[in-house]
């Protein structure tokens, strides 16, 4: 290939994807290999796991991940996938790890109430009449998926619906996953 047409191919937005656990992760190779390669969509998730724990220590995680990855190139957005029952079961933590967040110019995305319900969501079944229980929820999905969380992207792949008209639904279901969605190009603005 000649320098002229290298030099002219368009680059990829990078987007940086912290995620809470591997629940979180598999979600996000599930966006990366799935999704936006279906969709033929112009950006590159760069997903990270967070390792659990505080997450106020989750935010400066994955500031500081998202600093040293940098000097590869810039990122377009940066967010973290959180479960919004650990912010509901202790507001205070939940109000640090948002301010942390702010000051470190990443977007938070609250799954409701957790990672295994908002998996569920794509599930066209299940989106009409949510889950609102993990325990429930991870029945639903072994008896889906033949396993618990975490699911392999490849798995995921075979059931979950991605079609802009779903995830337009399921962003009722998450605080901040619009911003994200619409930064990956799945949705319009």
């Amino acid at each position: 290939m000649n320098r002229k047409r290298m030099n002219s191919r368009k680059q990829r937005n990078r987007i940086f994807l912290g995620c809470e656990g591997k629940a979180e992760y598999f979600y996000a190779l599930w966006l990366k290999w799935a999704v936006t390669e279906e969709l033929n969509l112009h950006v590159h998730i760069d997903a990270h796991e967070l390792g659990g724990g505080a997450l106020d220590k989750m935010v400066r995680v994955a500031a500081d991940k998202r600093h040293r990855l940098q000097k590869v190139g810039a990122y377009k957005h940066s967010f973290i996938l959180f479960d919004r029952d650990r912010y509901d079961r202790d507001a205070e933590e939940g109000r640090r790890a948002e301010i942390d967040a702010a000051s470190a110019r990443i977007s938070l995305v609250w799954q409701r109430p957790c990672s295994e319900c908002f998996i569920l969501l794509h599930c066209r079944e299940h989106r009409d009449a949510p889950v609102h229980t993990k325990t429930v929820a991870l029945q639903i999905i072994q008896d889906l998926f033949g396993q618990l969380p975490p699911i392999p992207h490849y798995v995921l792949r075979k059931h979950l619906e991605y079609s802009p008209d779903a995830f337009e639904s399921i962003c009722k279901h998450a605080e901040g996953l619009r911003t994200f969605l619409v930064s990956i190009g799945i949705l319009k603005k």
